[in-house]
């Protein structure tokens, strides 16, 4: 009996460990989803201690290249982060189109009712990227 209870926690302890760390990641990419979303905001400036606080690379620049950094860091972190995937297609959208309908296309895969993205990506097969930005607006 004493070999059955020795032997249940540790046959379950590598799933333990295993959902603890997924929760782990999927946390640290929704955070920082919403640290995109505020880093855009008004209120941010960027200054050498916020780059120093938030372990931002000095190379990015602008609020924008902060914000696609952090998008890219939670599809990286949580491959189901749809918030994420959504956002990064809203700014190649004016860049890079086939790059944006990845994207959007991510999205779809993960929330396939999404009005909204169902609308970007035929306005991107029937027209091109800039009817889709009108779509978005």
């Amino acid at each position: 009996m004493w070999k059955l209870a020795i032997a249940i926690p540790v046959l379950l302890f590598p799933f333990v460990v295993y959902f603890v760390i997924e929760f782990y990641r999927a946390d640290l990419a929704e955070n920082r989803v919403f640290a995109a979303w505020r880093v855009l905001g008004p209120q941010t400036v960027l200054t050498t201690e916020f780059y120093n606080d938030n372990d931002i690379p000095i190379a990015l620049r602008t609020k924008e290249e902060i914000a696609v950094y952090w998008f890219l860091e939670a599809a990286r972190l949580d491959a189901k982060s749809s918030a994420a995937y959504y956002n990064l297609g809203k700014y190649f959208l004016s860049r890079d189109c086939q790059v944006a309908r990845q994207y959007f296309e991510r999205h779809a895969a993960l929330i396939p009712n999404d009005e909204d993205t169902k609308r970007v990506l035929g306005a991107i097969e029937l027209e091109g990227c800039k009817s889709a930005m009108l779509v978005l607006q």
